[in-house]
């Protein structure tokens, strides 16, 4: 199954999830709630954690994106 996902969408299903998380991230931001609350929420380990995953996932931080990006 796992091979299968990959083949059809070009990545693997923890990198879908990964930029999931981080979708969900950048939309509860840009909805006012707490970096702390949020990285706490969708189990990163810290704040700079996410901030270093969404710039990394997403191109960006979350404060310069305007819109979540969709897949």
């Amino acid at each position: 199954m796992q091979q299968h996902f990959k083949n059809t969408t070009g990545i693997t299903q923890k990198d879908f999830q990964l930029i999931r998380r981080a979708q969900e991230a950048v939309r509860r931001l840009k909805a006012g709630d707490s970096a702390a609350a949020v990285a706490f929420d969708l189990g990163y380990t810290d704040q700079p954690h996410m901030i270093k995953s969404i710039k990394k996932i997403m191109g960006s931080l979350p404060s310069n994106l305007d819109a979540v990006h969709k897949i």
